[in-house]
Order: structure tokens, then C-alpha cells, then sequence
């Protein structure tokens, strides 16, 4: 009896315990088939609700392209071709398949994932093209279905930063837009508001310090601002500016305004993602309108005579906006950034950069003291470009100091380059008697026992001189790089002497070195290893040639003259000091004088005397 009590008791307990256990199971499984309404279904109709009562979006501002051409709204609507990345003519139509690679390209699936190429469909929508609205929508629905977070199927560069943040906007419009319109039925509105609370729980889950996460905080602003109605969403607002504000002013000296992240084509990204960031966060913020304008003033100056951006960095030959043109049109003189490390002259038809900045490995090539100079109508010296950012031969050369118009010892590049940010190593500026000078030092070459500074003095249309100081510890093998545009060609009038040449431009470079004459190679399109190319643009190389000076001692000076008229001035070595620089100056084999620069502090005092 007491036995039987004991083991009733035991069922009991154990029937208290699992009982309710199963319940639950078969209760979600209920749910799962629709038997039960899930506690959610009321939040999905209040969302629904909330979808269909919302006003019409506003379009938000385009990063790349504000304005397609007719062709490309044309193959977008009649021929499904869009532009995916830097590639053009893709064919997408549903059921696409979201996994392809055609090029083998990183920079093709990101740009797939993100849905950026459906901004030809948004800016024919805007003229009044609803068709344009229905086929965007169609392809937004496949990519939804088929793209699941964490499906077998998915592709692996769907949910990554930068990409899920660029993705998010374009869904955040385009289903609004769709609800606006009366054209996302109930069915594909639930399947469209789950993957807006998928987005923003991925972007809120996996922030990112690096300027990918400011593209992520955009699209996660851009979720809560268009979904207001949706529980969360102002939560994803204010994460998206706070992360958005704390990144930004990371990168960027807001009264110089320059993006520091080494790259010129960047710049201009930034800027535009800032400007999108303001319109939907910013209108009650002030210090941010006073940077965005800084920040296109600085763009203005980064413009070349051929409206196009220096190749500095992971750059392309980019050619910025309307806006940007209209504001490069009236630079005149000189901008020296100290605290970020560039410097620009400009005059009309002519343009010169020059840069001593390393604030952190984002983009960054072994490129101090670098410089791109164009004049008489010919990019005739200028960095390499990006080619791509995938590992492999071309990648290390164009990230080499050997690419870039630089100094290095014993032809080794820069030690540890890629892991001590020094900052900025612009020293000082100024201008006086036509000439602009700047002066900067290489911060890099110092862990080697070598300290190095270069003066560039610029007269546009005239010449540019460029004079390095190196002094080491003991004696030791110095390459001074030279980068010539593709155009220019090359003619050997002496050993310390090259003539220069391309479409309407006769000039030429000439050399001294206190060591004495020094051995000159010159290479163009050379692959093993790979010398003389740029990359001006996605995956292309072309051949250039590149200048190779090279010379041995301990304490050394130089300074190059390239000339840019038939009148050849040179310059020869007169005194290089600390404090001041003294160059004697001829024409034609004549004596024109000479030129003298003082530094005092962070100012140059130039002087030329006949």
C-alpha cells in the first residue's frame, strides 16, 4: 500500500512535469500550420496596417549615379541589362540566380547582394514610370524569397556589412513605395516586413568599425525612418545615428574636411554618404552642415583639369559629380591640409597633389611623399590606381612603395608601413614670386635609421622641382621612383637628362645627386615583376614608364626639375639645409637666376633671383 502511494505519487509528479511540456509542443506546432493564431499575428496586421496608412516616401539621394543615361534606363526597362558594380549588360530577370559569379569578382557579388543596380529602376519610377516600380519590386521579391538568412542556398556575400546596409535601403523605399502604389498584396507585404525586422536585427547584431558600418548605420536609419509604425524602429534610429556620428568624426579632421582614409575616389563616397545621412538625420544639426560643405570644397580641389580625381590610394579614374565640377571650376592657388596630410595646387589647366598621410591601413598604398602632377593638357606623372583589392601579385605591386613616385631604401619599400599610423607628415607651406612650395617627410623610413624630407616647389605651366634630403645612420642604397602618365612617351638626351613628349607637350626631367651620376633604368608594362603599369580604371592595366634613380651614400641630396615647355629650366644643386634651401636655376643651358625657399616653422618663404 505504502509502495503503491509512493509510485501514485511518482506519476503524478511526473505527470505535473511533462504534460504541460507537451502542450506546449503541440501548441507551437498548432501554430506553426495556422491552428492557433500566433501572438505576433496581431503585431503583423498592426504592421500592416501601418504599411498601407503611410504616407509616399521620399526617394533618397543615389550614391553613384543621380542621373543614368537614356541607355541605361533603356537596357534596365526594355532588355532586363543592368549595371552590377563595374560591370555592365548583366542580364537579371526572376528567378535570378542570386549565386552567380561571372567574373570571379568580390566586388560583382557584393554589388549583386546589395540591390544598388535597381536605382535605374527608382530614378525611372520617380519620372512616372510605374512599370519601372513593379519590375523593382518583382526582382526586391525574388531575391527575398530565394536569400534567406542562413538558407542553404544563400550566397555568402548576402549578409555582410556594407552590403546588408546598402541592401536595407533599397528595400525600406521600394516596399514603401510598392504600399504607396496599392501593388504589394497581403501575402508579399508580410513576406517583405519580415525581412525589413530580419535586416535590422542583422545590422543592429553586427556592427562594424570600419567605414563599412557607415553604409550599415545608413540602411539601419533608413529601416526605422520608413517603418516608424513598426515596433523597434525607433530604436534602429537612434543606434544608426549614433554609430553613424561616432565613425564619421573618427575619420575625418572636421575643419580640414578631408575623408582619411587615403583615397581620393573615397572622398567622394563619403561625402555623398554624409549628405545622405543628413537629409534623414541631420536637418537639426548644424556642425554637420558646416562639414558636409567642407567636405565638397575639398572635393572641388581634388578635381584635375580633365575632371577627373588623383589615383591615389584604392582609386579610379572617377569623374565626380555635377556639383563637385562647378565648385573645382573656381579653385585657384593652393589648400594645405596639415593635420590630414595632402596638399593641392591649382591653376587653370594645371593641377598638382602631393601626400604625406598615414591615419590608418584603410585603402592605404606605400605611397608617402607621392605625387600626381598634370599640366599642358596630360596627367604627366600620377599614381597607379587599385586594379582590385583581391590578394595576388597585382595587388602587392600596386600597394608597393615601387608604384608610387617615392624614395626607398635599398629598394625594400617602408618597414611595418602597414601597421604604424604616424598621421600627417606635411612639415610646411607657402607661396611667393609664382612658385608654390610645400614640404613633408616620410615618418616611415625613420624606423630604418634614415631620415627623409621632400620640397616640392611648383611654378604651373613652368616646371616642378622636387628636392629630397635623406641622412642615415650609415651609408645606403637609395631608388627614387618616377610614375610618367601612359601618354607621355620618353627620349634619352643625356645621362642626367630625359626628354618628354605626348600630343601637344614638350618637356623634360633632369637629375642631380651629391653622390654624383646616377644609374637609371626605365621600364614600361614589365610583368615579372610587374612594373611600368597603371590601373586607371576596374581590372585594367596599362603600360607607362617608370623612371628608377638610384644612388648610394650616407648624407645625401637631389633635386629633379621636370620641366613642362621647350625652355627646359633646370635646377641644380646649390645648398639643401634644415632651415634653407638654395637651388641655382638655368634655361636652356643658360643661368635664370636662382631660387631660395626659407622655412620657418610651418611656413616657406620662396625667392627667385635673376
Amino acid at each position: 500500500m505504502v509502495i503503491f502511494e509512493q509510485n501514485a505519487a511518482r506519476t503524478t509528479t511526473w505527470r505535473q512535469r511533462v504534460y504541460p511540456a507537451i502542450l506546449a509542443m503541440v501548441v507551437g506546432a498548432a501554430i506553426a500550420v495556422g491552428a492557433v493564431a500566433p501572438a505576433s499575428a496581431s503585431s503583423a496586421s498592426s504592421d500592416l496596417r501601418g504599411l498601407h496608412r503611410a504616407a509616399c516616401p521620399p526617394s533618397p539621394k543615389p550614391l553613384r549615379d543621380p542621373h543614368p543615361s537614356r541607355e541605361r534606363v533603356a537596357d534596365a526597362r526594355q532588355r532586363d541589362l543592368f549595371t552590377v558594380g563595374p560591370y555592365s549588360g548583366v542580364k537579371l530577370v526572376p528567378l535570378v540566380n542570386w549565386r552567380q559569379d561571372p567574373h570571379h569578382s568580390s566586388r560583382f557579388r557584393s554589388a549583386l547582394q546589395a540591390l544598388t543596380w535597381l536605382d535605374v529602376l527608382r530614378y525611372d519610377y520617380r519620372r512616372g514610370h510605374l512599370g519601372a516600380l513593379l519590375q523593382a519590386k518583382r526582382l526586391l521579391l525574388d531575391w527575398i524569397h530565394r536569400q534567406k538568412l542562413g538558407a542553404p542556398r544563400t550566397s555568402r556575400a548576402a549578409w555582410r556589412s556594407k552590403v546588408t546596409g546598402e541592401r536595407a535601403a533599397e528595400l525600406a523605399y521600394l516596399v514603401r513605395a510598392a504600399a504607396c502604389e496599392r501593388k504589394l498584396p497581403r501575402r508579399q507585404a508580410l513576406s517583405a516586413l519580415r525581412s525589413v525586422k530580419t535586416h535590422a536585427r542583422w545590422l543592429i547584431a553586427h556592427p562594424d568599425n570600419m567605414n563599412h558600418g557607415l553604409f550599415d548605420s545608413v540602411g539601419l536609419l533608413a529601416l526605422g525612418r520608413h517603418f516608424r509604425f513598426m515596433k523597434g524602429a525607433r530604436g534602429w534610429r537612434k543606434v544608426g545615428v549614433r554609430r553613424f556620428l561616432r565613425m564619421f568624426h573618427e575619420r575625418v579632421i572636421e575643419n580640414e574636411g578631408f575623408w582619411l582614409e587615403n583615397s581620393s575616389a573615397y572622398h567622394f563616397v563619403l561625402t555623398d554618404l554624409l549628405e545622405r545621412f543628413k537629409a534623414t538625420a541631420g536637418r537639426h544639426r548644424p556642425g554637420l552642415r558646416r562639414l558636409l560643405r567642407r567636405m565638397k570644397e575639398v572635393g572641388g580641389w581634388l578635381i584635375e583639369p580633365d575632371h577627373r580625381v588623383p589615383l591615389f590610394g584604392d582609386s579610379n579614374l572617377i569623374t565626380p559629380g555635377r556639383a563637385y565640377q562647378r565648385r573645382a571650376a573656381n579653385d585657384r592657388g593652393m589648400l594645405a591640409l596639415m593635420k590630414s596630410g595632402i596638399a593641392v595646387v591649382k591653376s587653370p589647366g594645371a593641377f598638382l597633389s602631393m601626400l604625406a598621410d598615414f591615419h590608418n591601413g584603410t585603402h592605404k598604398h606605400a605611397d608617402e611623399l607621392s605625387f600626381d602632377l598634370f599640366d599642358r593638357g596630360h596627367r604627366i606623372l600620377t599614381d597607379t590606381g587599385q586594379y582590385h583589392i583581391q590578394p595576388g601579385p597585382i595587388r602587392d605591386f600596386v600597394l608597393s612603395a615601387r608604384a608610387h613616385s617615392t624614395l626607398t631604401v635599398r629598394g625594400r619599400g617602408f618597414t611595418g608601413w602597414r601597421k604604424r599610423p604616424y598621421g600627417s607628415g606635411l612639415q610646411a607651406r607657402g607661396s611667393d614670386d609664382g612658385w608654390f612650395a610645400v614640404r613633408g617627410r616620410n615618418p616611415l623610413l625613420r624606423r630604418g635609421g634614415v631620415r627623409h624630407w621632400r620640397l616640392f616647389l611648383y611654378k604651373p605651366h613652368v616646371a616642378l622641382i622636387v628636392v629630397d634630403r635623406v641622412r642615415a645612420d650609415r651609408s645606403r642604397t637609395y631608388d627614387r621612383y618616377f610614375q610618367l602618365g601612359p601618354e607621355i612617351g620618353v627620349t634619352q638626351d643625356g645621362p642626367r637628362t630625359l626628354g618628354l613628349h605626348a600630343p601637344g607637350f614638350t618637356g623634360s626631367l633632369y637629375s642631380e645627386s651629391s653622390a654624383g651620376t646616377e644609374p637609371r633604368t626605365m621600364v614600361r608594362g614589365r610583368n615579372d615583376p610587374f612594373a611600368g603599369w597603371i590601373s586607371p580604371f576596374y581590372r585594367r592595366l596599362l603600360p607607362r614608364w617608370t623612371v628608377r634613380l638610384q644612388s648610394s651614400g650616407q648624407n645625401l641630396n637631389y633635386v629633379t626639375t621636370i620641366s613642362l615647355n621647350p625652355s627646359r629650366l633646370q635646377a641644380s644643386l646649390g645648398s639643401v639645409g634644415e632651415r634653407q634651401v638654395r637651388l641655382s636655376l638655368s634655361s636652356n643651358g643658360a643661368p635664370a637666376g636662382t631660387l631660395s625657399v626659407l622655412r620657418r616653422r610651418s611656413n616657406l618663404t620662396v625667392n627667385q633671383a635673376p
